[in-house]
């Protein structure tokens, strides 16, 4: 009988164990490659989360069974090392200074404000919450009000509150609760306008020049295209879900630096906030925190998910901001429980630049 060479057998798991490697480095690395030069890294990218277990899975099987291949899954595991921030945040609290003229700015996809669940019926629940709502500048996504009726004109009420507010609704057919984004502001709005055309209607995005003691930030309203998760994984079609994904990271690829490019042209340090419908790990949301501060990243504590319906665990509401704002906390507002979103919320502190005129 002709047993088979140990040196080939060892040959053999060499290459398994590389292969393995090789692939976790592929998969690691889409979130530099353009899904516009190679389309399927859009797809890679929702890949890492469950690379992790993967992983672990397979450290546990080399530890036990091939001790001494046990270096493959090592590397494996210290080459994801760098993404962990992007998923899991431990900041302490930085505290702010006594000169500091600290701003409270809050971001909510507000869906619309229909009842969770019952999507054809105004939530009175979410108008209580627009008449406690505290933040000194309010950003809203898929905001819809209609003046003809005084229990759904939101826009009057926080004017009533003494807040500044712009709004840009989208028409839809014949209904009057169009949807769009919104700002409100307690301090004076001072220009405004549409830094993306209207081409997909309830995907948009707006900015306000907000005047802040003597100051002016450029505050970006954003709600990029959504790959529709929800409606294909009720039907469970696959090939739909891939396709959605698949295309929709190719228009906000494109939304993105529509975006890049307007904010580069402001005169005055900005802020970026909203529903991007991009998960940290992408091409996207790479291009954006090469240039701009993560509020996340820099002082949130916790995995920081924003998404409130299956799946649960993703983060896709973000705020950047320009280096000239020092952002000293960050949360999601778990507690408020009235949309397929939770609301994000951080305190800044304005620092003083040479880099604009105006800050």
């Amino acid at each position: 009988m002709n047993w088979p060479d140990r040196s080939s057998m060892n040959i053999r798991k060499h290459v398994w164990q590389a292969a393995g490697l090789t692939i976790s480095a592929g998969i690691y690395a889409s979130v530099w490659v353009d899904p516009l030069q190679y389309p399927p890294a859009a797809l890679i990218t929702h890949c890492i989360p469950v690379l992790w277990f993967v992983q672990l899975i397979w450290l546990g099987i080399t530890a036990i069974r091939n001790a001494g291949f046990i270096l493959y899954p090592f590397l494996a595991i210290v080459m994801g090392l760098p993404f962990l921030p992007l998923t899991y945040a431990s900041t302490a609290a930085k505290p702010v200074k006594e000169d500091c003229r600290s701003v409270d700015l809050l971001s909510y996809n507000v869906r619309l404000f229909r009842e969770r669940d019952n999507y054809g019926r105004f939530s009175p629940a979410t108008k209580r919450w627009m008449e406690t709502v505290s933040a000194d500048i309010i950003c809203l996504q898929e905001f819809s009000y209609n003046p003809r009726w005084q229990a759904t004109d939101l826009k009057k009420l926080m004017h009533d509150r003494g807040y500044w507010g712009v709004v840009y609704a989208f028409k839809s057919g014949r209904s009057l609760h169009n949807p769009g984004l919104a700002v409100f502001s307690r301090f004076p709005i001072v220009n405004h306008g549409l830094w993306m055309p209207d081409t997909l209607g309830l995907n948009n995005g707006m900015y306000a020049d907000i005047a802040l003691n003597g100051d002016t930030l450029r505050c970006y309203n954003v709600h990029l295209r959504s790959p529709q998760l929800g409606t294909h994984l009720k039907r469970k079609d696959i090939l739909g879900l891939l396709s959605g994904i698949y295309k929709a990271a190719v228009t906000r690829r494109h939304q993105t630096e529509a975006l890049l490019k307007h904010a580069a042209q402001s005169p005055y340090p900005v802020l970026l906030c909203g529903d991007f419908n991009e998960m940290p790990y992408s091409y996207n949301y790479f291009r954006l925190r090469s240039i701009y501060k993560n509020a996340f990243e820099q002082a949130g504590n916790g995995f920081g998910f924003t998404l409130n319906q299956w799946p649960y665990y993703l983060r896709i509401d973000h705020i950047f901001t320009s280096d000239q704002f020092k952002i000293c906390h960050f949360q999601v507002l778990r507690s408020t429980d009235l949309s397929d979103h939770f609301p994000i919320a951080i305190c800044i502190c304005p620092e003083l630049s040479n880099s604009h005129n105006n800050f």
